[in-house]
């Protein structure tokens, strides 16, 4: 185990069951509220690939990972 993760959290990039993307259909920012409403919190800072996409990851209190990706332009 890495030591910056938690027994039972999986790290923002590991792959599997607690991994989730979504192509963020609105901004990632009213998503990211309606996320915080039901208790899921930022993982890390927002990102921008590019001039591309707006991406950013968000863990639930089940302890899913969800990366938002937002196409930009």
């Amino acid at each position: 185990m890495r030591a910056w993760t938690k027994p039972g959290i999986a790290c923002v990039n590991d792959l599997g069951a607690r991994s989730i993307v979504k192509a963020a259909s609105t901004s990632s920012d009213a998503a990211m509220t309606k996320l915080h409403a039901h208790g899921a919190g930022l993982v890390r800072n927002v990102e921008w690939c590019e001039d591309m996409f707006r991406m950013c990851y968000a863990r639930g209190p089940e302890g899913i990972t969800l990366m938002l990706a937002e196409a930009l332009g």
